[in-house]
């Protein structure tokens, strides 16, 4: 998961086999790709994204909106208590 975080934050789109756990509230088809473990859809999948040319700072505001939507949500359940 961190991972995956920081490279959305570079502004990298990501290449993730599927998962359990939070990280996929994050990657967005636009620059997320799931895949089977394997090494050869991988390849398919970045040789994919790498034609899209997805705008680093696009990227990297999407996920920052989320990120702030997530902590906004924490912080009313913190108050809360």
């Amino acid at each position: 998961m961190r991972a995956s975080i920081e490279y959305l934050l570079c502004g990298l789109p990501v290449v993730t086999t599927h998962n359990r756990g939070g990280r996929d509230r994050y990657l967005r088809s636009e620059y997320a790709i799931f895949v089977e473990p394997d090494p050869g859809a991988v390849a398919d999948a970045v040789s994919q994204l790498a034609v899209r040319r997805i705008p680093r700072d696009a990227i990297r505001a999407d996920v920052l909106r989320n990120i702030a939507i997530d902590r906004q949500r924490f912080l009313r359940e913190v108050n809360s208590i």
